[in-house]
Order: C-alpha cells, then structure tokens, then sequence
C-alpha cells in the first residue's frame, strides 16, 4: 500500500466531512461497469481481466467497437475529493477510476487506480472514510442517514419526525408535503442503504402519528454468514463439481454483495437447463450479475422519441435551469413522472452545473440530457415514451 495514504483515526477525525464529485456523471451502464471492477478486484492482481463478450451483452450493447467507445468514455472520468474540517482543507485529490485498459482477442484487462484498490484495504483515507460507499450512492444524504443510524447502534430502532429528518439532511425549506419528502428522498435514501451498505434498513409511519416515522435497522455484517452459505449450497448440492471452491465462491460474494445478490444468481443459474459444467456458469453469473442482466432482457424496453431539443447560448446555468423549467412547466399534462425534476437535488443539480458539465436524467416515461457550455451552445434535449405522445 502507498504509505502516502496511511490514516490512523483520532477524536478529531470524527468532525471531517467528506466531499465527493464527478467530472462527469456516470451513465447508468457505466455506474453497473465500476460496480462490476471493484466487487471483483484481486488485489494481488495489477488488472482484472474480463471476457468481451461476455462485457458486451452485460452492458446492452451491440459490437465490438462499441464496448472500445465505452472504455474510451470511461477513462476520461474523473472523481474528485476533500476531505474538510470546518473551512479547512485536510486532504484532496483525484483519480481516474480506469486508468487503462488492454485487449488480447477476446479478453479486456482493466488496469485500474490505486485508489480504487484501497477502498477495500484498512487504515488508509478511502477506506475509513468510506469512499466506497459514497461513490456508488446515488444520494450523498443516504450515507448521512447510515452515519446517523450506525452511531445508534448496537440499538435497533430509531423514532424521529419528518421535521428532525428534514433539518438532519439540511433540507428545512423543502419538500412542504410529507408524501414529497418520502417519494423523492426518504424512499430512495433507504434503497441506497440497503443496496450499498451492510445496514438492513426499513421504515414505517403509524396510523395517526401524524408526521412520526419509526425506523428498524440492523447490521448484516457476517450475520449468520456461514449457515447462509451452507444454506445456499445444499440447494444446488448436487450440480457442484468442487465443493470447496464454490463454498468459499459463495462465502466471498456473500461478503461483497449481500444474500440478495447471491441468492438471486444461485437461482438464476440452477433455472438453467442441460449446464454442463455448474461451477463455471455460477461464478460468471456472480461476476457479471447475469440474473440482472437476464431481467433486462427479457423485459420489453419501451421506446422513446424526441421530443425537444433546444441548442441556446446561456449565459450561466441558472439562466439555463430558469429556461428549462418554463417548457418542463408547459408539458407537466404529458406525465406526471415530469414532477420528478421538481425535486429539490434535482434542480439544485442543474442550476449548479460548470461549464463542460452535463446532466442526465432518466425513468419509464422521459429521459432528459443537458450540456452546459459557457458563452457556447448548450444543449437541451427531451425524450418521451412514444406511447405517452
């Protein structure tokens, strides 16, 4: 390990605050690509090597020469952190998660940064601190909520009001409804934690409490791992080939994805017909997640269409955002899936956009892209499920 990096907690450690962002925001088949590397590193290995075509049809796309683009696009990502105490700077940088890549035939070798690999590793920056957890969190305020309950436990339940949270996230002037708070940020806030974090978290709001919620949570580091990995195997027993190599298989993805992750690619892969040779098909399954993936394709992707697409010179982004939510405001009748961009992270999102930046946005119904150039074109560009127009 670089010793550059090398981090002994202190009782003034506790006050640093941690900021994480991107160059550029990762496309939805990227963030699934990054996921991929670092729940499968060797960390004796300098690169991890992947099949193409195996890659290809994970991330749903067509060719050769589009996985090259993808990898190309990939490099140029960037994160970018500090870690603070009050104003004061203690420590920054950056790293480009895919430093390079290699192709030999059919087999990718992803060299990635060092950084990345101390994620996984103990007593350094990236590792108490969490980073891994904050890059693939789609809401910074979800890893505030895992800070505030994993600071309660060993204790189990936590009961606050919708105005406690609310100052908690710092969103005190936002979210006027109850139901707006819950569907924009409490529901997405505790799928993360539960996605990303070893915190099983689930919330309630009794009858007649008026705006109380209860929270229940509880570690699942190691809970119970060994019977659950005995569990797991007793259910293919008979298709194993080497019962000690998918016995530690099973126990390490345990460990890295959670008993969801597992259990849904046993499953997917006993499903399977006329296997040949069972160890095999189930660790590319828990490599490249093929139960998700085979979901993706068996579902019927809806298709969109353009719908708008503006190319304007804006003098900041606030004149763009300003602009933007005057036609979001004229075609609100289309679908009210549209009243996802009033949200509060959403629109703060837009209007902090710098110059070379650019905003994604996409569910069922739309999908929106925004590129902000100063003193340039920006472009604004709409899609809409043709079914909807």
């Amino acid at each position: 390990m670089i010793d550059i990096f090398n981090f002994t907690p202190t009782k003034k450690s506790k006050n640093f605050i941690v900021n994480i962002k991107l160059n550029k925001n990762f496309s939805k088949s990227e963030k699934e690509f990054f996921e991929l590397l670092i729940f499968n590193f060797d960390l004796a290995s300098p690169y991890i090597s992947l099949d193409s075509k195996d890659l290809i049809k994970v991330l749903n796309l067509d060719t050769d020469s589009k996985l090259q683009d993808f990898l190309h696009k990939i490099t140029d990502k960037k994160v970018l952190y500090s870690i603070t105490e009050e104003d004061a700077v203690i420590y920054s940088g950056a790293f480009s998660p895919v430093s390079s890549y290699f192709q030999k035939k059919e087999k990718i070798y992803i060299f990635t940064a060092e950084e990345l690999k101390l994620f996984l590793t103990e007593e350094n920056i990236f590792s108490h601190f969490n980073f891994k957890k904050f890059i693939f969190m789609e809401k910074n305020l979800s890893l505030i909520l895992y800070n505030h309950l994993n600071n309660i436990l060993p204790a189990n339940t936590l009961s606050v009001t919708v105005t406690e949270l609310k100052e908690l996230f710092g969103l005190e002037d936002s979210y006027n409804r109850i139901y707006d708070f819950e569907k924009y940020i409490l529901k997405k806030i505790v799928k993360n934690i539960n996605k990303y974090t070893d915190l099983e978290v689930k919330y309630e709001k009794p009858a007649h409490s008026g705006s109380v919620i209860n929270f229940t949570f509880k570690s699942t580091y190691r809970e119970n791992i060994f019977e659950k990995t005995k569990e797991i195997i007793d259910t293919v027993k008979s298709k194993i080939i080497n019962y000690e190599n998918v016995y530690n298989l099973i126990l390490n993805y345990l460990e890295k994805r959670g008993l969801s992750y597992v259990n849904n690619n046993v499953s997917y892969i006993n499903s399977l017909k006329n296997i040949q040779n069972f160890d095999a098909h189930l660790r590319k399954a828990l490599l490249y997640d093929l139960y998700s993936s085979n979901l993706k394709n068996i579902k019927p992707e809806s298709k969109f269409i353009s719908f708008f697409e503006k190319y304007h010179v804006y003098k900041n982004s606030v004149t763009l955002q300003n602009d933007l939510y005057k036609y979001i405001n004229s075609i609100l009748y289309i679908t009210s899936s549209l009243e996802e961009l009033y949200s509060f992270e959403v629109i703060n999102e837009i209007k902090n956009l710098e110059d070379g930046s650019f905003f994604t946005y996409k569910n069922e119904d739309f999908e929106i892209f925004v590129e902000f150039l100063q003193n340039k074109s920006s472009s604004i560009q709409i899609f809409i499920r043709e079914d909807l127009i």
